[in-house]
């Protein structure tokens, strides 16, 4: 017969295996912070390192980044700065709505209120008098997720720094706790009334976000403004106005879509505008405009440019759009036919299985072309080894094939639940 263990001795040893698990675990993290905290400390720096003490331990590895808070490598401080924000913001301003509050110092534990006070009055002094333009961005975004009064008192200063893009992030941010400045008061030293003013702005790297929200506000009052900027020699410029255009369903700009769309495809600019008109051609809606479309967009010398085409008209223009994918299909690579199935199969469109079980031959899509027909048909027939001999693919593609010759007639795409 065995003996008990005496259950006292078992709770002992429970809560011993316990604390050594737990203590191990403490090594461990702070050795990998501390590694980090290395790598972050060297002259090139380690985006990664960053990433990872910003996200991965929670406020543990404050008191080593208030060391690095106060180097004379500007570089070093500015990834202190950095990591500590994504500290804050990841476990207090996650998700939060603006306006944001300030975060109560008070209730952090003892150690941590010290050294977030610490580095409040390293930042406020930095975003002010800092000479490296980078370290007074870095403590500007850090002071924003602290957002104490005094903080927010520094960011209105940093309203006045020589350096437009300081300027920048201090409107940005004091966005975010209602105090809504003027980017283009403060940018541009001038507050734009009409559309021909905004529209000034487009090519501005820092302010056409604006230029685009405030000319949207404008609406059709804008589109002469519109149409005279994509025209420009400025390619961003053309990029941004023939976007607001195509968004405006202005059938003024019928001619300018129909124009772009006509010209090649020489770079991605391009590319760009001619999806935006043939967005904006779609919009519009009329029998002209779709007429446009058919005409030079399905047949575009560019296969993506047709691709766009055919996927902004598939619901419209069914009996149209087919034959153009299946010639897309038969002409283009494995990477365009497995977008295209999925893209049919999004569309509850049969083709789409047939695509994928031609691309099971192919070894870079077999995988994905197996998960996706097992998953659209609700089919398996035994799977795929990890090493799979040609004869074996050769088999098993046949399975498929035989599969679908009989059921493709009658096969149904599976309901999807509601949610």
């Amino acid at each position: 017969m065995k003996k008990k263990i005496p259950i006292f001795f078992v709770v002992i040893t429970l809560i011993f295996i316990g604390h050594s698990v737990e203590g191990g675990n403490e090594e461990k993290t702070k050795t990998e912070i501390l590694q980090l905290i290395e790598q972050m400390n060297l002259p090139q720096g380690s985006e990664n390192a960053e990433f990872r003490i910003g996200y991965s331990y929670g406020l543990q590895p404050l008191p080593y980044l208030i060391d690095l808070l106060k180097s004379e490598n500007f570089q070093v401080k500015s990834r202190a700065y950095s990591a500590m924000s994504r500290i804050i913001r990841n476990n207090f301003r996650k998700n939060e709505p603006v306006p944001w509050k300030e975060i109560d110092l008070t209730l952090f534990e003892e150690k941590y209120q010290k050294i977030l006070e610490e580095a409040m009055n390293i930042a406020t002094k930095d975003a002010i008098t800092h000479p490296e333009t980078n370290v007074r961005i870095e403590s500007i975004r850090f002071i924003a997720m602290m957002g104490t009064p005094q903080g927010i008192s520094v960011l209105e200063k940093c309203l006045e720094d020589k350096v437009l893009l300081v300027r920048k992030w201090a409107v940005y941010y004091l966005s975010h706790f209602g105090k809504n400045y003027s980017y283009f008061k403060v940018l541009a030293g001038e507050e734009p009334k009409t559309p021909e003013e905004y529209g000034k702005y487009l090519y501005n790297p820092y302010l056409w976000v604006e230029s685009i929200r405030k000319l949207r506000e404008f609406g059709k009052e804008a589109l002469p403004v519109l149409i005279s900027c994509s025209n420009s020699e400025e390619k961003e410029v053309r990029l941004r106005a023939m976007m607001l255009l195509a968004e405006m369903k202005a059938e003024e700009a019928m001619p300018i879509f129909t124009r772009y769309l006509k010209e090649e495809t020489e770079d991605e600019t391009m590319f760009a505008i001619q999806t935006y008109c043939i967005s904006g051609l779609y919009n519009i809606g009329t029998e002209e405009a779709i007429k446009q479309l058919k005409e030079y967009g399905l047949k575009h010398k560019n296969p993506d440019i047709r691709y766009y085409t055919a996927k902004t008209l598939i619901k419209t223009n069914k009996e149209e759009v087919m034959p153009v994918l299946k010639d897309l299909v038969e002409q283009g690579n494995s990477s365009m036919k497995y977008d295209i199935a999925l893209f049919l199969i999004e569309n509850k469109e049969k083709e789409g299985i047939e695509i994928l079980i031609g691309l099971l031959k192919d070894k870079k899509y077999l995988r994905e072309a197996e998960s996706w027909l097992e998953g659209t048909t609700g089919q398996k027939f035994g799977g795929i080894p990890p090493v799979v001999s040609k004869k074996t693919l050769e088999e098993y593609t046949k399975k498929w094939e035989s599969w679908w010759e009989k059921n493709k007639d009658t096969f149904q795409f599976p309901k999807q639940d509601k949610q």
